[in-house]
């Protein structure tokens, strides 16, 4: 069995929180993660989801 990484749900933040903590619209932050700048991840519904400490690693 292969080693699983489990990242605690508030460690996940939504783009309008990230926005904040990068003080830029969440709109930016949606396109720093279409250009590569940030990773996320998207929710069933589509949400992207940001882990904080690579957000606070940008601001």
């Amino acid at each position: 069995m292969g080693a699983q990484t489990s990242i605690n749900e508030s460690e996940w933040i939504g783009a309008t929180e990230a926005a904040q903590i990068l003080k830029v619209s969440p709109k930016t932050v949606g396109r720093y993660a279409d250009q590569g700048i940030i990773v996320c991840i998207r929710t069933p519904k589509n949400y992207r989801r940001f882990l904080r400490s690579t957000v606070k690693k940008l601001a």
